[in-house]
């Protein structure tokens, strides 16, 4: 170990830590910047991210941004504010925090604005065409008296009703971004915004702006509620108070819970909205329909965790209570006798009684601590069945845990989301009450890493003629 000497002095300006330092872009002032988009380098369609060479006045040479956007063309006059970053990678950029599209104003721009293809029906042939035509107005004719258009030629009914419809979505999609920006939403938000709601954006933002904190990620519902005072909204509105309870109870499930007393709703959720207590409780039952929760006497759910619970329920008893034909078995004691004999263990009287209780029942759970011969009790029953000719399926909620009851069993085992088959594009399991797994038992285990809504699924996809251990 290295010492210090008995009298060095302190180091005078001592430098933070790296993760103290501010970020270059906390630094550098916020600039504004016009001129043509020139060309995109770059566009990732999926959240609208892009980089792009803007041309400007007086300089020789086009910058280069980037941020999120959505629906800019080559051609465009931007409105960029920023931060100027040195990317160790690319050099000098600017990182844009907002933006406005401008319409083109030269001949050259209008021509290249209409051909990038961002109005449908119009491509650089066509653009030529209509410019040539109607020169610097032309996208005033085709925004204001679109029937002129068909004085070019090649454009007739069809092309016509695709480009007036296209030149609408556009104006659509920039009067939105603008309005979103406007109210402190960054371009990133706006494009994840506009592509969940559409041209509805405004009419749902006005409606109700706090469902952004459950339809959009990376916005919680302080930003809900930020743009919701920007929008107007009361602080004591029924709306908001229906926000904060649903909010209350999304905050409870990430933490586990399935439900929540009402006491700790209201409290909870008077916290979060800063109002008074008796005020939120007061108003309970007016908003309570707003909330999207299930009531059960004093028990407040989330509606999809209640439909889980109770579904849930409904299936264990049908799977517990649908009698299906016994296993062929003549004598216990000899199976298990032979079980020992194949595994060279002696079986205590407990796990005697689950071997016979699991291939008996249809649904049974295994519990104890470690060592308490829980592996023992599954790979005896497995042996049994699998020498009676009978199928069987094992899983676990975790890739880990999956490999654990492989190593521990010599069998395969699966997660639940592979057992089940989840894809991932449609975001569903293929396996479900309609489409059921096809085995004599599934064994699942780490159940109790299992939340409410896996099981759900889990239930849904067994049918009434599987044995089921947990």
């Amino acid at each position: 170990m290295m010492s210090m000497p008995p009298h060095a002095p302190k180091e005078e300006f001592p430098m933070p830590a790296d993760d103290k330092l501010p970020k270059q872009t906390d630094i550098e002032p916020v600039v504004n910047v016009e001129g043509e988009l020139e060309r995109i380098v770059f566009e990732n369609p999926e959240n609208g991210f892009l980089v792009g060479r803007l041309r400007v006045e007086e300089q020789l040479e086009p910058i280069t941004f980037v941020g999120s956007m959505l629906a800019v063309s080559p051609g465009e006059t931007l409105r960029l504010r920023g931060r100027w970053v040195d990317d160790k990678r690319f050099g000098k950029q600017l990182q844009v925090v907002s933006f406005e599209t401008l319409q083109p104003e030269t001949v050259q721009g209008i021509e290249k604005y209409l051909g990038s293809g961002l109005i449908a029906g119009i491509g650089p042939t066509y653009a030529k065409r209509l410019v040539e035509k109607f020169g610097r107005d032309t996208l005033r004719v085709i925004s204001e008296e679109p029937h002129k258009l068909r004085r070019v030629e090649g454009i007739g009914k069809k092309r016509l009703a695709q480009i007036q419809e296209a030149w609408e979505s556009q104006k659509s999609i920039q009067s939105i971004m603008v309005f979103l920006q406007g109210h402190g939403i960054t371009p990133a938000q706006a494009t994840k915004i506009y592509r969940r709601y559409g041209d509805n954006a405004l009419a749902v933002l006005r409606a109700n702006p706090y469902c952004l904190a459950e339809d959009i990620a990376g916005i919680a519902f302080r930003g809900a509620d930020a743009i919701a005072a920007k929008l107007g909204i009361a602080r004591d509105s029924e709306v908001r108070i229906a926000a904060g309870i649903s909010y209350q109870l999304r905050q409870a499930a990430q933490e586990g819970h399935v439900f929540l007393k009402l006491g700790e709703v209201l409290e909870g959720a008077a916290a979060i909205l800063e109002l008074p207590e008796t005020y939120v409780r007061e108003r309970f039952e007016l908003v309570l329909p707003a909330c999207r929760v299930a009531r059960d006497e004093d028990r407040i759910y989330l509606e999809y965790l209640y439909k889980a619970e109770t579904e849930c329920v409904k299936l264990l008893q049908r799977l517990r209570d649908t009698p299906i034909e016994s296993i062929p078995i003549t004598s216990f004691p000899n199976a298990l006798k032979w079980a020992e004999k194949k595994f060279d263990i002696g079986l205590s009287v407990e796990q005697k009684q689950a071997i016979e209780q699991g291939i008996r029942q249809k649904v049974n759970i295994i519990t104890g601590g470690p060592g308490t011969g829980k592996t023992t009790v599954i790979n005896s029953l497995l042996a049994i069945l699998e020498r009676k000719g009978y199928s069987f399926l094992l899983a676990a909620p975790t890739g880990r845990a999956a490999k654990r009851m492989e190593a521990a069993t010599g069998r395969e085992a699966a997660t639940i989301h592979r057992m089940l088959d989840f894809n991932p594009h449609r975001g569903r399991f293929e396996r479900h009450a309609g489409n059921p797994l096809h085995t004599d038992l599934i064994v699942v285990d780490e159940v109790s890493m299992l939340d409410i809504q896996l099981m759900y699924q889990l239930l849904q996809a067994i049918p009434t003629f599987t044995r089921l251990i947990l």
